[in-house]
């Protein structure tokens, strides 16, 4: 739908970003090292209502009880991006 006052076109500018947001979202997965192994690498996509997320996720393990990971993702024209990490124990 066409914007009809500059209201509008605020709020579906902050609609797309939301959009986009999603997508990256998505795409950022956990990525978990299996038994026997020590590193897991993961590159995914994901889409949502017209934008496109993609991101790469590490995980590392430590020791038997302990992996660390993180991962970035961002929308197809780099524009935004999104970071996480964290620690797993396991028991």
């Amino acid at each position: 739908a066409e914007a009809r006052t500059s209201a509008d076109a605020i709020h579906r500018k902050e609609i797309d970003i939301n959009r986009r947001g999603i997508a990256m979202v998505a795409a950022l997965t956990h990525t978990t090292v299996l038994p026997g192994m020590t590193h897991a690498l993961d590159v995914s996509a994901a889409h949502f209502e017209g934008e496109t997320g993609m991101s790469v996720s590490y995980s590392r393990r430590i020791n038997e009880n302990v992996q660390v990971n993180f991962g970035a993702a961002s929308t197809t024209d780099f524009d935004e991006s999104v970071v996480r990490g964290g620690v797993g124990f396991q028991w």
